[in-house]
């Protein structure tokens, strides 16, 4: 199942910019089996100031110091921070007209470095603030499954997250990321341009279905286009 609400509107005229589409949800939910069956796109994103990295990056360490339980583990969130603003920016300063990029795990996905940790449930007000700092793509497809789904494919995987560390642990770290995602993806910011894919059975056949939805809506026209046809859907 698939649900697609309304997207922002597109920019018209000359210095209209294509549609950059961000694929985030807790590991598990099967974010990059539909992200490899739809990797022909291109892309370009609208700039972002320093001034908004730096409000948002201050946030982050903010956060990361207070509730990581481990030195190593802060220092490792906040450089995965660095690197999906590094990309978004990339793509910002690269921007092709009439193009757009898939992007796995891009910077709506670093929360998962932000706000998910093992001993502290994710914070209402942190996802509010969140979302109101962090550069934001124009669409952001977001893949999630039911909890016991999620846990059953991330226990299966033969690099799970938080290597080291007890199931207990674990468990629980995931628990936190998912109910962060449902609160992150319906915060008002997020939600009129988010477009939610449900994964509860391991069939690719479903999956070919929203990856070919995704690249026919996105790449069949303009970035205007693009995201009414996915509104209409």
């Amino acid at each position: 199942m698939a649900e697609f609400p309304v997207p922002p509107a597109g920019r018209d005229g000359p210095e209209r910019t294509p549609v950059i589409v961000e694929i985030a949800g807790s590991s598990g939910s099967g974010k990059s089996t539909l992200l490899n069956l739809a990797l022909d796109l291109r892309s370009v994103s609208a700039a972002i100031t320093l001034r908004r990295h730096r409000e948002f990056l201050a946030f982050a360490m903010a956060v990361i110091r207070r509730d990581t339980d481990r030195p190593a583990t802060a220092l490792s969130a906040y450089r995965g921070v660095l690197r999906k603003l590094s990309a978004h920016a990339a793509l910002a300063r690269g921007a092709s007209h009439g193009r757009a990029v898939l992007v796995d795990e891009g910077t709506i996905h670093s929360a998962h470095y932000v706000l998910v940790h093992v001993n502290s449930a994710p914070r209402p007000r942190d996802i509010a603030a969140f979302c109101r700092l962090v550069p934001v793509p124009d669409l952001v497809v977001y893949v999630t499954a039911p909890l016991e789904r999620v846990l059953e494919r991330t226990f299966a995987r033969r690099d799970p997250p938080l290597r080291g560390r007890s199931r207990e642990e674990m468990e629980r770290f995931i628990r936190h990321a998912h109910t962060m995602f449902d609160q992150l993806m319906s915060d008002e910011t997020l939600s009129g341009r988010t477009l939610k894919v449900h994964t509860d059975k391991n069939d690719l056949g479903s999956y070919r279905c929203f990856a070919r939805t995704i690249v026919d809506r996105i790449v069949g026209g303009s970035a205007k286009d693009a995201v009414r046809l996915i509104a209409r859907r």
